[in-house]
């Protein structure tokens, strides 16, 4: 933003989201429609009481809604320009997915989430290190994505490059939209999106049918642009698929 032009913070969010919304309606729908998705499996999950559900379950359940609320909010972000912010909400999207699949071969992590116990509870354990014992294989891809998103939501020369244009002499100081810079928050909000639903599904068991009939397109049609991006801008370590 230019200095003569400075008026308020909200004004410029307004512009940057009505300039996202002309231009990129395409990915908002496809964001649009995976979040209405996570609703609908919420919505069928409605009748579930959390003081009698398995503890596992409880635990992934836990993690879901907190993630939605993630990418829910880092949503809002993309379309005022604030996409440093929406990629550290994503990262932490990433954080959760890898505790939902550690859950699954760790009950320590199940118990440090809900009663406080344990490593994962006393701070003992790092991410990688939960990775690396779910798989090689999966530590390796999750290595890859959640580096590069770390690149961002930590203070080093990526994320500086995303709060001034340099060669312009110029500081974003509000709200800013970026081609670049949506494509590649759109793309690791989508990625997180379409892998986390897993849990979803695994939650609704025999509601799973219907919701997949009434959804699972709109996760289909997510996962196929988020290949389509990796594959144009050479992210190929990691197969997207649902």
């Amino acid at each position: 933003m230019a200095q003569e032009t400075w008026s308020s913070v909200e004004a410029f969010e307004r512009q940057v989201n009505n300039t996202t919304r002309n231009n990129k309606q395409h990915e908002l729908s496809l964001i649009e429609n995976v979040l209405n998705g996570y609703l609908a499996g919420f919505r069928a999950m409605e009748e579930f009481k959390t003081g009698e559900m398995p503890q596992l379950e409880l635990a992934w359940l836990l993690l879901v809604v907190r993630s939605f609320y993630s990418l829910r909010c880092a949503y809002d972000l993309i379309q005022k320009g604030y996409y440093n912010q929406a990629v550290i909400l994503i990262r932490s999207v990433e954080e959760d997915y890898l505790t939902c699949r550690d859950c699954v071969v760790n009950k320590d992590t199940v118990d440090a989430l809900l009663e406080g116990k344990g490593e994962l509870g006393k701070g003992k354990l790092t991410f990688s290190e939960m990775a690396k014992r779910i798989s090689p294989e999966f530590y390796e891809r999750w290595k890859y994505n959640y580096g590069n998103l770390s690149e961002i939501a930590h203070p080093r020369q990526l994320a500086m490059g995303m709060v001034a244009k340099r060669e312009d002499n110029k500081i974003n100081l509000g709200a800013d939209y970026n081609e670049n810079h949506f494509i590649a928050t759109c793309h690791a909000l989508l990625k997180s999106a379409t892998g986390l639903i897993e849990f979803v599904i695994r939650l609704l068991g025999d509601k799973t049918e219907q919701w997949r009939k009434d959804n699972y397109s709109d996760f289909e049609e997510a996962a196929r642009y988020v290949k389509q991006i990796s594959e144009k801008y050479g992210d190929n370590n990691r197969k997207e698929s649902l």
